[in-house]
């Protein structure tokens, strides 16, 4: 008789298959269409009106297996948020190429900035951050360690860079990302914020101009000399 070793019979039980309505799932794949399910309900209604009822239905797999896979709502809740973070994680760049000119490097960086906060798992994460973040703070502390520092960390980095030869004020790095990083993020996710699903919120080209060239003549150290950018032309 041959003995499998307990690596493999970890493996073999987590692809084991489970039957729904007739079809073969693995276990991964029950998994993830239960976190679907959850994230689909949770763009809706917030953490109070999620069920594991609810969440079977939606899946249209039992409660029995529902259970046999998470231990109670707040493991979906949890692995549904780890799940979007990841996502969400996975279209962060790590850096502004350091040749790029300041314009083309800040063009690089609101691109990103567009390319995340456009991202359907950013809108629903976000929402989840909304709705729930007072009754569940890590959420927001997680989404704040996880993506919007890093990615303000970027563009923070690349100013640091460009302005070696004449410093900018202590703090003013971190500020020129986190600017361009909100403004990119309440011009694309105002609107779903505030429920107004329906509101399209891109960006048009002379917006994403105007917040490129007028961040890369602050760091360029010209702003005063050959910059004309009215604040009422920011969005």
């Amino acid at each position: 008789m041959v003995t499998l070793p307990s690596e493999n019979l970890g493996t073999q039980q987590q692809n084991r298959p489970y039957k729904r309505l007739g079809v073969n799932r693995s276990r991964g794949q029950l998994r993830s269409e239960l976190i679907d399910a959850a994230r689909e309900i949770l763009r809706d209604g917030s953490y109070e009106k999620l069920t594991m009822e609810q969440i079977a239905a939606k899946a249209t797999i039992s409660r029995r297996t529902l259970y046999n896979l998470f231990q109670d709502k707040d493991d979906v809740y949890r692995q549904t948020c780890e799940h979007l973070i990841k996502t969400v994680g996975d279209l962060m760049v790590d850096e502004i190429p350091e040749r790029m000119s300041a314009i083309d490097g800040m063009r690089f960086y609101v691109e990103s900035c567009m390319e995340i906060y456009s991202n359907a798992a950013t809108k629903d994460l976000l929402r989840i951050v909304v709705r729930d973040g007072a009754q569940h703070p890590w959420i927001a502390k997680a989404y704040s360690r996880q993506i919007r520092s890093p990615l303000i960390r970027v563009c923070e980095l690349f100013v640091l860079k460009k302005s070696r030869r004449t410093p900018m004020t202590n703090g003013a790095p971190y500020h020129v990302g986190a600017q361009v990083a909100d403004i990119v993020k309440f011009q694309v996710l105002g609107p779903l914020i505030f429920g107004l699903d329906n509101v399209s919120a891109d960006m048009s080209t002379e917006q994403l101009n105007i917040i490129t060239q007028a961040y890369a003549c602050i760091l360029d150290g010209a702003a005063q000399k050959s910059c004309s950018v009215s604040h009422e032309m920011l969005p």
